[in-house]
């Protein structure tokens, strides 16, 4: 119920809008509930003594209080809707921007696909309960209250019936909800799985195509699809009961009020208007109950959503924000001090232990290592998109985590293994390293990353318009708009984690002679192929997460065995 609270506090950023939607629920059910009050009134006092100005009265009531019914109902639905798109729209902007603040732990904890599910329909569950629900909660206990006192005005005998029947019918509904509800849990993590095996299919479309592994994902999906429809099922079974209950309650209270007034206006006891009364209160009143039922339905599995959008809302982002704003990054010297990191800190190994390096400002240096040695890891803690588990990371002298978050990431530009581009234009996306950046910067960056290779091919050029993650560029054109871009940000410190391996040596080579010739900028080059370090000045290996060496070229040929590998291995394969 505090995730409920917690949610629902969203709904009161126009509380106007709410005090507003209930004062005409509140209008319109009075209205309602006295219509059949004046009803009994026009039928025994109008139509049975033949007072056509009782008639006349009583009918012109009944017609104005229909039309102000009529009017607040439909007043009601505007400002309703409006209260529960200003709802929905805040607690989706809440989860996005509180994803935006996770760290990649954060990120790690949840699906992608889980994540997409929250902030869209979760979100929409949540919206669309908050509309179906604001009316006939407040309509109910208004009906309840006033249809049985009105009952009991025109006759208490027949009203003893509400007393009797209406809480069986609460009951029933409470041993539905508490047995349904934790299925909506369930549910909404099948939900989850479904949208996984989808958004996969997509995103690896070619590979699924050129492993003709079709079948395969279509039996994945299938299984997916009938775990999904096998709960639907059995949480909507023991929904159904529901209406079929409040059906035989109410139609029982109605049988019971014919029965019981059909004796009473035989024995004279009761007037037609008073027993037509009655049973219109039951009627109204058992309605309002059975929407109630069906509420307290979709209640219980918006508290399924709400509790899930609640999980990302307090979800603490591992990183904090460094305090010191003021600090910037002036030279680009790098320091690892006693280093140790694991994603899990309650995971048994490290995956970087005692690192101690120093790389010195404007150097260029390589990073190589087999796969899974670390060596991504190792510049993501520079960035602090992961933090340290023990030890320091300096730059400047400075430890990463006093630089606000803002400064040490602007300052640092990271080309990552998997490179993304956006769609829209390649202006658009190189203007992500600098949005007021000029033509003539964004050539000269181009120019810089070779990109200018290919750019007068491009329709367009820089308004070339590039698909969904530059699905109609190459790999190696991808990769050297995400340099260029990269390098529109003027960082003191440039990352290119396995950046070139999409491009031949000749591109490469000169691509890393332009970034040498660049002054005042450190360069970390992460790579498998030692045509990549031709300009650097030394070179760390790493192995299983420690340091096995770092030292210039000539020195770890003699010295380590990793780099003596390397070489030997990618230098036999330029003799074949």
């Amino acid at each position: 119920m505090d995730s409920f609270k917690r949610i629902l506090s969203y709904a009161f950023k126009e509380k106007r809008y709410i005090i507003i939607t209930l004062i005409l629920i509140f209008i319109e059910t009075s209205v309602e509930l006295f219509i059949p009050f004046i009803m009994s009134s026009l039928i025994d006092d109008g139509v049975k003594l033949k007072d056509m100005n009782h008639i006349y009265l009583t009918g012109s009531i009944i017609v104005l209080f229909a039309v102000i019914s009529l009017v607040t109902g439909y007043l009601y639905s505007r400002f309703s809707a409006k209260t529960a798109s200003v709802f929905g729209r805040e607690i989706r902007h809440a989860q996005f921007k509180k994803i935006e603040e996770y760290s990649f732990s954060n990120i790690d904890k949840f699906e992608a696909s889980s994540l997409v599910t929250r902030v869209i329909n979760d979100s929409a569950m949540v919206q669309n309960t908050l509309t179906s629900v604001m009316r006939p909660l407040v309509r109910a206990p208004l009906m309840l209250i006033l249809g049985i006192g009105l009952s009991f005005a025109i006759n208490w005998e027949l009203a003893i019936i509400f007393i009797c029947l209406a809480p069986l019918l609460a009951v029933s509904m409470f041993f539905i909800v508490r047995h349904v509800a934790p299925r909506f849990m369930i549910l909404q993590k099948s939900l989850d799985n479904l949208n996984l095996v989808i958004q996969e299919n997509l995103i690896a479309i070619r590979v699924i195509k050129a492993f003709v592994r079709k079948d395969y994902q279509i039996e994945k999906f299938e299984k997916v699809n009938w775990h999904y429809t096998d709960v639907v099922e059995k949480t909507f079974r023991v929904v159904s009961l529901g209406t079929p209950i409040s059906q035989v309650i109410m139609y029982t209270a109605m049988l019971l009020v014919m029965w019981f007034g059909g004796s009473l206006m035989i024995s004279s006891t009761i007037e037609e208007g008073a027993l037509t009364g009655v049973f219109s209160y039951v009627v109204q009143t058992f309605n309002s109950l059975m929407m109630v039922s069906n509420i307290c339905i979709s209640i219980a599995r918006s508290l399924a959503s709400c509790y899930r959008i609640d999980q990302v809302l307090v979800e603490v982002p591992t990183i904090e924000d460094g305090k010191d704003s003021s600090k910037h990054i002036k030279d680009g010297e790098i320091e690892f001090i006693d280093v140790d990191f694991k994603y899990d800190i309650q995971g048994k190994e490290n995956v970087l232990e005692n690192l101690n390096f120093k790389i010195e400002p404007g150097e260029m240096i390589g990073v190589i290592g087999s796969t899974g040695s670390g060596k991504s890891t190792l510049v993501e803690l520079i960035l602090r998109l992961y933090d340290v588990t023990n030890g320091k990371v300096l730059i400047d002298g400075e430890n990463v985590k006093d630089y606000s978050l803002y400064n040490l990431r602007e300052e640092i530009s990271i080309v990552l293994q998997k490179n993304f581009l956006f769609s829209g234009s390649l202006r658009d996306n190189l203007k992500w390293g600098d949005k007021l950046a000029s033509d003539e910067e964004l050539l000269s960056a181009c120019k810089l990353a070779c990109v200018d290779e290919f750019l007068t091919r491009l329709q367009g050029g820089l308004d070339y318009e590039l698909g969904a993650n530059g699905s109609n560029v190459s790999g190696g054109q991808k990769q050297r708009i995400c340099i260029a871009r990269a390098l529109l940000k003027k960082p003191k410190i440039l990352i290119l984690d396995d950046a070139t391996s999409a491009l031949d040596t000749a591109t490469e080579r000169r691509l890393i002679d332009n970034l040498k010739a660049e002054k005042n900028m450190t360069v970390i080059i992460i790579t498998q192929r030692l045509s990549s370090l031709a300009n650097c000045s030394r070179v760390l290996v790493l192995d299983n997460g420690r340091i096995s060496g770092f030292d210039n070229k000539e020195k770890l040929l003699e010295t380590n065995h990793i780099y003596a590998d390397f070489y030997h291995t990618q230098k036999k394969g330029t003799q074949l």
